[in-house]
């Protein structure tokens, strides 16, 4: 989970986290400030390696030359 404060407190947390929900707090009790979050998670109804083996041969680029307008170079 992500917490953004809004507010330039610095001073909000996560104090509790269960299956179905989550608790913010605040360090300062005078502090009102606004926030958004974001929850991620790995999908389980999509097997997926982690970290998948990197290919041996690296991608090609193509490089583009400015002076000709965006034609690619060779």
């Amino acid at each position: 989970m992500f917490l953004t404060e809004y507010d330039d407190n610095n001073a909000l947390y996560v104090a509790a986290r269960t299956g179905t929900s989550f608790e913010v707090r605040s360090k300062n009790a005078s502090a009102k400030s606004q926030f958004s979050y974001r929850i991620v998670g790995k999908r389980r109804d999509i097997p997926a390696e982690r970290f998948a083996v990197a290919p041996d041969e690296p991608a090609q680029k193509e490089l583009i030359d400015v002076s000709t307008n965006g034609q690619v170079a060779d």
